[in-house]
């Protein structure tokens, strides 16, 4: 709907209008009961084992860890990692797919790394409202997918994206950088929703007797 580039960063390829809006399917949340809010301040990393796992607030505070290990679906209501705190995408035995359905906020200074270079193993869905802005502020090379069909995505220079993104409205911060992953598409047609339409047909007389 909307893209602005901050100065110094470069698209490369061609850039046009499509001749009309594209729509983006919504996300279907998987249905995971979500824990307790948690406020993690411990110095020990704090591991999500493989399986299914939902929170309705997950707060990382400064200097913490937070390690996802796949194979894991993971539902967040609101997913904040502070200032030096850590995400760890660990795909080395499956991929991740986290869910947030309210807000994302990864705060400047904050790092968020994958353990492989394999762009389908790690996917971000934010079902977060219309117009909620996501924040993506932290340090990383990050290898994989983010969709945020409703949501306004701000995007800093620190956090350069390996493989795909597709959102409502972009804000591509200063030097910032951005690589498209073409083979990516493929492999998620499982992961993501399908739009699906139908129309009245009127049959013909002999089948409608």
């Amino acid at each position: 709907g909307k893209i602005d580039i901050g100065t110094g960063s470069v698209v490369t390829g061609g850039t046009s209008a499509r001749p009309e809006l594209e729509s983006l399917p919504p996300i279907e949340v998987p249905s995971i009961s979500l824990g307790k809010p948690v406020k993690y301040t411990s110095g020990v990393p704090m591991v999500v084992p493989p399986g299914e796992a939902g929170y309705t607030t997950l707060d990382m505070g400064k200097n913490t860890k937070l390690v996802l290990k796949g194979p894991l679906t993971l539902v967040v209501g609101t997913l904040i990692l502070r200032s030096a705190a850590q995400m760890i995408f660990d795909t080395t035995d499956g991929p991740v797919e986290l869910y947030v359905t309210n807000t994302l906020d990864l705060n400047t200074g904050s790092l968020v790394s994958t353990t492989t270079q394999v762009t389908s193993d790690s996917v971000i869905m934010v079902a977060a409202p219309e117009g909620k802005t996501v924040n993506f502020g932290a340090k990383s090379q990050f290898y994989g997918y983010i969709y945020a069909p409703d949501a306004t995505v701000h995007m800093a220079a620190t956090y350069e994206l390996y493989g795909g993104l597709a959102c409502k409205e972009l804000s591509l911060a200063a030097q910032g950088r951005m690589h498209l992953d073409t083979g990516l598409g493929a492999t998620l047609v499982s992961t993501l929703p399908i739009m699906q339409s139908w129309r009245v047909v009127e049959l013909p007389q002999q089948a409608a007797v």
